[in-house]
């Protein structure tokens, strides 16, 4: 799945669209999303594609992704733990 989340946000980068990516690099205990999971968002109404693990975590990923992409016109990286 994280190599088709890679080629959907290539394919709005393609478009000249902003794209914001987060994956997972670690994680602890018993979680859903495993390291390596992706879920990217573009500018405009697509939407997003991929999972980082789903429920409460990926509502606030996803509120993360649209605050960066309203906020930053440069590329820019975070970490988050």
């Amino acid at each position: 799945m994280s190599n088709d989340t890679l080629a959907w946000a290539l394919g709005r980068l393609a478009e000249r669209r902003r794209v914001v990516i987060a994956s997972v690099i670690q994680t602890s205990g018993s979680v859903p999303g495993k390291v390596g999971a992706k879920l990217a968002i573009a500018e405009g109404k697509e939407g997003f594609h991929g999972t980082v693990g789903g429920a409460g975590l990926e509502m606030k990923v996803l509120l993360r992704c649209k605050e960066l992409l309203d906020e930053y016109w440069a590329p820019y990286g975070e970490m988050h733990t």
